[in-house]
């Protein structure tokens, strides 16, 4: 069997983290399923990652982790454009 690659970009899940906080703050549905909402997308994020960083070095990882904080940075726009649109 072969066996797939799950990916889950840092720019989607940045834009999902964005859109859900705008969603949490404007009570667009209830808060405790909002917050079950995130679970599965957590563990798929969390699988990516680990998928990704599981045959790095410790450094090599490190820089995995730098490079999504700088996606994260390029992606505040977004955030801001959508939080002032309220």
């Amino acid at each position: 069997m072969k066996k797939t690659l799950l990916t889950f970009p840092t720019d989607l899940w940045a834009r999902v983290l964005y859109d859900w906080a705008i969603a949490y703050r404007n009570e667009i549905i209830d808060t405790d399923q909002l917050m079950d909402s995130m679970i599965p997308l957590y563990f798929g994020k969390t699988l990516s990652f680990v998928k990704k960083t599981t045959k790095m070095t410790i450094q090599q990882a490190e820089e995995a982790i730098e490079n999504d904080c700088i996606t994260f940075e390029m992606t505040k726009p977004y955030l801001l454009r959508k939080w002032k649109e309220r």
